[in-house]
């Protein structure tokens, strides 16, 4: 049999949310082995509900590890578990932040997956976390790359963002650049 011809099994939703967390984990953090009880935690698959009992009961400090695994979860917010996930997420927004930039990030080129986190997550999150992603929003909008650009990224980052900058407070809006 070729080998070339063999197909791979393709990755369940959770080993593919384990790959972007190890992709994601610095130096040090990488040295830190994820257990599988909190791998336990990450949907197996689009479908997996039962999972949600469990998140429900657990910590910021608990979630850390999987919370960008979590944020994975939401790349095609067409999947049946994505809108009950955006409720587990927005939980821990202090944590969410940061790995959400990450996604918003030029380098990051899975558009779709800036796409549901723009129009699903953000405007779910308080006006105090969607303040820190307004620059993000802004750079999509204003210099998006030519994947955001052809997924029209850059559309929906510019809503996002008019809709943000209405309810932030002048303060709020005085430490932003390029408003």
């Amino acid at each position: 049999m070729d080998q070339n011809n063999i197909k791979s099994k393709p990755l369940s939703l959770r080993e593919e949310a384990v790959s972007i967390i190890k992709r994601n984990l610095s130096p040090y953090e990488d040295s830190i082995m994820l257990s599988n009880e909190l791998i336990g935690l990450i949907p197996e698959n689009k479908f997996d509900f039962d999972t949600f009992q469990h998140l429900s009961k657990i910590s910021e400090a608990e979630v850390n590890p999987i919370l960008m695994g979590l944020l994975f979860c939401i790349a095609d917010m067409n999947w049946p578990i994505a809108s009950e996930m955006v409720s587990v997420l927005t939980r821990f927004p202090k944590s969410l932040v940061p790995l959400v930039k990450k996604v918003l990030k030029p380098s990051e080129t899975d558009e779709d997956w800036k796409w549901f986190i723009i129009t699903g997550l953000i405007p779910k999150l308080q006006v105090e976390s969607q303040a820190m992603l307004i620059e993000d929003l802004l750079r999509i909008a204003k210099q998006p790359t030519a994947g955001e650009k052809h997924s029209e990224v850059d559309e929906v980052a510019k809503h996002c963002a008019e809709m943000i900058l209405k309810h932030m407070t002048l303060f709020q809006r005085r430490n932003i650049k390029d408003v």
